[in-house]
């Protein structure tokens, strides 16, 4: 079949493919739920694609519209606050709700006045904050020019201004990625994060602090980690291409050389590459991503593998595609302390 080699911008020309996201019928429905679920390495494609022709059908745009057109659209969609996450899978309870006015005006005026706060509280403690909220990702440069992008649900802090005289540091509560920028007078980058200290000089690494443990990955450079018991600290020297697992709890660590960095660095980009990736370890995913408590009722489930590139910051996609790929039933109960709880077992 010849979807198999298609780039979402193959799939926006492809008159079936329009007909599917245009007014579909059970037909096409079928065709391309079979196909995806034969071809969950396209879903981020696919997805992308869809999302730009329901976007250029909002504008009243039609397919005689321009490269230019698709661009526009297409650049608006990388940015996190535009993408559309109006999926309509009902059944997971998780598309985005229609407020009422009061309810919009009350929330500008809280966000106004916590932002306040926080730019009050940053200037006076000397310290910058940035934190994200479930299904979200940020990227900001730091005083050095040096870059982090921080994963969903993840916190970091450091001071307002650095000198020559004083570390880089920082301080880190989830995931993030670092692109650290080298400094002629090789000072310090330090990151901190649940008993370990993460210390390079110019690199790429990605720093994961959650489930109680912590996973360091290596992309260029060097990395020298510094983990502390009792009396002693071991330090560890990382090269490119390997990743350190650290359990605070047992004190054991694991270092080994993986031949993919992406699968635990493409977040960053805001896509997740899974391969074989077992069902057991994408539920922890979507917990600490997008704080939904996922249940797994069957035997034999969890060891399921699944294999996809999916939007990271769209749960219901992700949820979608799982169940397809792997004739799974998903289903969304009343809130928790975590929010919706997600019921997977067998169809």
């Amino acid at each position: 079949m010849k979807y198999h080699n298609y780039s979402a911008a193959d799939f926006m020309m492809d008159d079936h493919f329009l007909k599917w996201v245009k007014s579909s019928d059970p037909e096409t429905e079928l065709f391309w739920k079979n196909w995806l679920a034969s071809h969950p390495e396209k879903a981020a494609e696919v997805y992308a694609a869809r999302q730009m022709l329901e976007d250029l059908s909002l504008t009243g745009q039609q397919r005689t519209a321009s490269y230019r057109d698709y661009q526009e659209v297409w650049d608006r969609l990388q940015k996190p606050d535009q993408l559309n996450k109006e999926t309509g899978l009902q059944q997971f309870g998780l598309q985005k709700r229609k407020k009422f006015r009061y309810w919009a005006a009350a929330a500008v005026t809280g966000l106004i006045l916590i932002a306040g706060t926080l730019l009050y509280l940053s200037v006076f403690s000397g310290k910058s904050h940035l934190e994200t909220a479930y299904s979200e990702v940020k990227t900001r440069e730091l005083p050095d020019g040096s870059l982090v992008t921080l994963g969903p649900n993840s916190t970091i802090s450091y001071a307002n201004d650095w000198d020559d005289r004083q570390e880089r540091e920082l301080w880190l509560k989830g995931e993030a990625f670092f692109s650290v920028k080298h400094l002629e007078n090789h000072q310090r980058f330090v990151v901190y994060t649940n008993d370990v200290e993460v210390e390079v000089l110019g690199t790429d690494f990605n720093v994961n602090d959650r489930g109680g443990q912590v996973k360091v990955v290596l992309e260029n450079g060097q990395v020298n980690l510094r983990i502390p018991h009792e009396d002693e600290t071991t330090e560890i020297l990382m090269q490119p291409g390997e990743i350190v697992q650290y359990s605070p709890s047992t004190r054991k660590t694991v270092q080994k050389t993986i031949k993919d960095t992406k699968k635990y660095t493409s977040w960053k980009d805001r896509i997740l590459i899974f391969k074989g990736t077992p069902v057991s370890e994408i539920a922890g995913i979507i917990k600490d991503y997008h704080g939904l408590n996922v249940v797994i009722r069957d035997s034999g489930i969890g060891d399921r593998a699944f294999t996809a590139d999916v939007p990271v910051e769209d749960p219901e996609f992700l949820l979608t595609l799982l169940a397809e790929s792997l004739n799974l039933k998903v289903t969304a109960t009343g809130e928790t302390v975590m929010g919706k709880t997600i019921i997977i077992e067998n169809e």
